[in-house]
């Protein structure tokens, strides 16, 4: 990694290199160098370096088209597309990552929203009734639905707050002492 970045700022001279002090020191967003650099680095991997000498460099430039787009691309989100025919690949390039990112993202985020997975999963509710007399002088009952024993705990919820950080723990019935 450390030697594509380098071979980069290398083939792009100081243009490459100011471009990422530019966004640094001139917006004080270190992200947008950082974002730069690594659209750089796509640019350079997936063999886009015709670019180099239509891309313009922003510690130069002049209120003209190109530079206007480039700075406001480095404010916006740190990735300068350009002006030009490299254009269309940067914006390939920029439409690729925020699907990539789009995807990673959803499939980490999911999450299995349902509670009960194994108990009477047929039924619309699930209930279960005890009797006060079979209950004796205490009983626990499963609050996190991972019991084999099910209405009643096992301490299986155990494993469950060890493996998540959850805290669930029974329902603890019993008779007051009177």
């Amino acid at each position: 990694m450390a030697d594509a970045t380098h071979s980069i700022y290398r083939q792009r001279g100081l243009r490459g290199f100011t471009c990422g002090i530019q966004a640094r020191v001139m917006y004080q967003i270190p992200a947008a160098a950082l974002s730069w650099s690594v659209y750089e680095l796509f640019k350079f991997v997936l063999g886009y370096n015709e670019a180099k000498s239509k891309m313009t460099d922003t510690a130069s430039c002049h209120l003209s088209k190109s530079c206007v787009l480039t700075s406001a691309a480095l404010v916006l989100g740190g990735v300068a597309i350009g002006y030009g025919s490299a254009s269309l690949n940067g914006i390939f390039l920029v439409l690729l990552g925020l699907a990539v990112g789009t995807i990673i993202s959803y499939f980490t985020s999911r999450r299995n929203v349902r509670v009960n997975c194994t108990h009477k999963l047929e039924c619309d509710k699930v209930v279960d009734t005890v009797d006060m007399e079979d209950i004796g002088d205490k009983k626990t009952f499963c609050r996190c639905w991972k019991s084999s024993k099910f209405p009643y705990c096992d301490g299986t919820h155990n494993k469950h707050n060890k493996e998540t950080g959850d805290n669930v723990g029974p329902l603890i019935v019993q008779k007051s002492k009177q």
